[in-house]
């Protein structure tokens, strides 16, 4: 039928310029009625209908592209509850190192604390500073400055000015407390977050006392515990250090072992020399 209505055309309309407008006009509409009836072929490629040939191709492009989008964008619940758990996985696993870093991070920064304790008597002594607690002017410019451990307070030193000069601590008496005119005590330093001084140990017996201390130095020998401990710095030599534990005993190297509730330690070793590291 398509191919009558071609032969109706030819006859219709002379081969010029004017016919063929009209004819492919009219081929056009033909074709558009045609497709309209049962049974009609669809049309040959290069036939559109009239609300796309009235289309802008801009117009068809943008739909088609957001069309596209749509359907790229998306996503399922089943992958936003798998992102949501895993997001929940890292966290919780970031909250767990965070807290267990945090206390090493606190012992160390302790441990550090206390060889600079240290490191403020060495200068003090090197340095002739006055002490706060009184006495006269000779006694004020010419003392030794240490630290004083004791276990059964382990959650403190004190930091004192030896007065007397017997490289050793003098306690405090009933009613007085640091500061006071006349005492040797000049600060107590306390240790927070739970922390505590778990160990004292120097490398000297007391009386034929076992070994019991392992040391914080690789291939180091077994040291011996001690409850308490001074470390004194005092002139003509102040780099040097008497380190004294029990009874006085006389130590060449001490080790303090300073721990956090959950078992983390780090240990401060002072050696007679004056040097003082933290392991």
């Amino acid at each position: 039928m398509y191919l009558f209505s071609q032969k109706l055309l030819r006859q219709n309309f002379p081969n010029d310029a004017e016919g063929a407008a009209q004819s492919l006009s009219l081929s056009k509409r033909l074709a558009l009625l045609l497709r309209g009836l049962p049974g009609s072929r669809p049309l040959r490629s290069g036939l559109t209908t009239a609300s796309e040939e009235e289309m802008p191709l801009a117009s068809i492009s943008a739909e088609r592209r957001r069309g596209q989008v749509l359907l790229i964008t998306g996503f399922s619940l089943a992958e936003l509850v798998v992102a949501v758990g895993i997001l929940i996985i890292l966290s919780a696993t970031l909250l767990f190192s965070y807290s267990s870093f945090d206390r090493r991070v606190t012992v160390d920064i302790l441990a550090h604390q206390i060889a600079g304790w240290m490191h403020d008597a060495q200068v003090s002594a090197m340095s002739i500073r006055r002490s706060r607690t009184g006495g006269d002017t000779q006694t004020q410019f010419h003392v030794g400055y240490g630290l004083h451990f004791d276990m059964a307070t382990p959650n403190k030193f004190i930091y004192f000015a030896d007065i007397d000069r017997d490289r050793a601590f003098d306690p405090l008496g009933v009613g007085e407390k640091c500061g006071d005119p006349g005492v040797e005590c000049e600060q107590e330093i306390l240790l927070l977050r739970g922390n505590a001084i778990s160990s004292l140990c120097g490398d000297m017996p007391q009386a034929g006392e076992p070994q019991n201390c392992t040391s914080a130095i690789p291939g180091n020998p077994l040291l011996y515990s001690t409850n308490t401990l001074d470390v004194v710095f005092t002139r003509p030599d102040p780099f040097d250090a008497a380190i004294l534990g029990d009874s006085s005993t006389p130590y060449s190297h001490a080790e303090i072992t300073v721990t956090s509730p959950k078992g983390y330690h780090h240990t401060i070793v002072v050696w007679i020399t004056g040097q003082v590291s933290v392991r």
